[in-house]
């Protein structure tokens, strides 16, 4: 994966915004499972992440979910993650290539 706006583009520009956008499907396309940081204030779902859960979950990618705070989980992500830990340091030993069942339980919204 290229190292994003290499090229120098001006930030927020038409053209910035396309390399950002390729670069983070690319990412995906390469990538053999998505972790994502769920810690988010309000209930308000950061947009990019919940691009990059929905994007994996559909070419049946696995999704590793954390959350560090006590956050109401998202109903859609609950749904789509195969692994959730609120401890970032348990990743370190997680085998991602036969990741286990460990489902978030708690409310949802």
């Amino acid at each position: 994966m290229h190292h994003t706006n290499a090229a120098g583009l001006t930030e927020n520009t038409p053209e910035w915004q396309q390399l950002v956008f390729n670069e983070d499907v690319g990412g995906l396309e390469q990538a053999d499972a998505v972790v994502a940081v769920l810690d988010y204030a309000h209930q308000l779902t950061d947009p990019g992440t919940a691009f990059e859960i929905g994007y994996a979950y559909a070419n049946k990618m696995p999704v590793v979910g954390v959350a560090v705070t006590d956050v109401a989980m998202n109903l859609m992500f609950q749904g789509a993650m195969r692994y959730f830990t609120r401890d970032i340091a348990a990743l370190a030993t997680v085998d991602f290539g036969a990741l286990p069942s460990q489902p978030y339980v708690g409310p949802v919204f």
